[in-house]
């Protein structure tokens, strides 16, 4: 049964065509995985014409598993990776064989002298750091217990570098510093404005803070992909559950916060579904379905 905890689901329900979903605490339960009932819901929803888009801060190569896994790979099936720098079509990615230099629809890159002045920073406070370049992939200092959390989610592989020789030029698409809560803490009020004015910082979990090249979100990635489409960002329904889905989630038509969402969600959103242990987000999808 379709249901919401806050707000009215819109009269307009055939207006829209395309669904955005946020992977950990949204599609993904508390055991990291998709419930029987979520993949039905969205199997349908794509079978009756929606595109189906997993928005996350991960690479495609952890997108592609989850899409296979709802059954939905085919050229209506996109992915918003890296928290909003770049948008690829999973049809194409899944040909293209490869996690560096594959081909996407959208990305949003910084040079490599600014990712050098985040690395700095970083260690200026006991921090690390790894990121998403778009010529090597996955790239860390060490593997530490951050960057081995980044290697298991993504299944990617990756290069240990040192950053501060990276080539000034060599695109990226995010860097994470990584560290205690309290050092993160410490350091973002230090920002320099040149990387303000620059990244989207956020921080996506206590230990991670995230610097997403040219201030992208998942909101300025599913405006993209709805043009693309051929179709409004009013036509979207998006489900998240952090600071990071904030934007996305204002940005749609219907942005749906999860039962279980951070504070700041809850309080800026129109709509709440039931958490991601329940099903919040069939419980959405079912509304718009016809059959």
């Amino acid at each position: 049964m379709a249901e919401l905890l806050k707000g009215n689901f819109p009269e307009n329900k055939d207006d829209f065509r395309v669904i955005a979903l946020d992977l950990d605490g949204t599609l993904l339960n508390s055991d990291k995985n998709i419930s029987d009932r979520n993949k039905r819901a969205l199997r349908q929803a794509q079978q009756e014409g929606f595109s189906v888009v997993i928005a996350t801060g991960r690479h495609p190569n952890s997108t592609l598993r989850y899409i296979q896994e709802l059954d939905c790979l085919n050229d209506r099936a996109y992915a918003v990776c890296f928290n909003g720098s770049a948008v690829v079509s999973l049809s194409e990615y899944a040909k293209a064989h490869s996690y560096v230099n594959y081909p996407v629809i959208d990305s949003k890159t910084a040079p490599g002298s600014l990712i050098k002045e985040i690395a700095s920073l970083a260690h200026d406070y006991g921090c690390h750091v790894h990121g998403y370049s778009k010529q090597r992939g996955l790239v860390v200092e060490t593997v530490n217990k951050h960057s081995l959390r980044e290697i298991t989610h993504n299944d990617v592989s990756y290069e240990i570098v040192d950053f501060s020789k990276c080539a000034d030029d060599e695109p990226f698409y995010k860097l994470l510093i990584a560290g205690d809560s309290s050092a993160l803490d410490a350091l973002r009020p230090t920002i320099p404005k040149v990387l303000q004015e620059n990244f989207n910082i956020v921080r996506s979990d206590s230990d991670f803070l995230e610097f997403i090249a040219q201030r992208s979100t998942k909101g300025t990635a599913l405006k993209a992909l709805c043009s693309m489409l051929g179709c409004q960002v009013s036509q979207a329904i998006a489900f998240g559950d952090g600071e990071n889905d904030l934007d996305m989630l204002r940005t749609a038509g219907m942005g749906v916060g999860m039962a279980n969402a951070q504070q700041i969600v809850l309080d800026n959103v129109s709509y709440v579904t039931l958490s991601n242990d329940d099903d919040g987000v069939a419980s959405v999808v079912e509304h718009f379905l016809k059959g």
